[in-house]
């Protein structure tokens, strides 16, 4: 059976923002929503540790979407791991971000070439306008990992204060991946 796991970022939960709508989206899959310990004040650490333990062994029917620093967190994640089926990285980041040092514990080096290996099918939506993860770091981290770039013109950081309770460019994503 194919999983999904949905992992949030940075002063977020499972129930926030487009994250619910999207569980519920997918019905024919084994769908989890991580809970990521001290979201206001993140570790790598306890982070990995978190999705670790609700994954467990990856494989090609596993498959993650997930936003903002949790993207940095899947890709830590991915080089512990052999196979994942496919990652669809939200406002999708693996460096430091200058106004956000709260999170610079995160930015160990990535290993592009086994990120590439490991995971089969990477996707990064990233809107223009973003002034939390600027679009650059997104546009970035796709070239270094050969993701497809989806670029919004508009969406911000794709939150519940953007206007993000749904994400339909991110279901139809997912389910062309799948």
């Amino acid at each position: 059976m194919k999983r999904l796991f949905i992992i949030h970022g940075y002063n977020a939960y499972p129930e926030k923002h487009w994250f619910p709508w999207l569980a519920e989206q997918f019905p024919q899959l084994q769908t989890t929503s991580i809970t990521l310990p001290n979201a206001h004040a993140p570790q790598l650490d306890e982070w990995l540790g978190a999705v670790q333990q609700a994954i467990g062994k990856a494989d090609e029917n596993t498959y993650i979407v997930a936003h903002s620093l949790g993207t940095h967190t899947t890709l830590h994640y991915a080089l512990t791991q052999t196979t994942i089926g496919g990652v669809i990285l939200v406002s999708g980041f693996a460096e430091k971000i200058p106004h956000l040092p709260i999170l610079d514990n995160f930015a160990h080096p990535i290993d592009d070439a086994y990120i590439k290996k490991t995971i089969k099918k990477r996707i990064i939506i990233a809107a223009k306008d973003d002034n939390i993860v600027p679009f650059s770091c997104s546009d970035r981290l796709a070239k270094r990992i050969d993701a497809t770039m989806i670029a919004q013109e508009t969406g911000n950081h794709f939150m519940q204060s953007d206007g993000f309770t749904t994400f339909p460019l991110v279901a139809k994503t997912l389910e062309a991946m799948l």
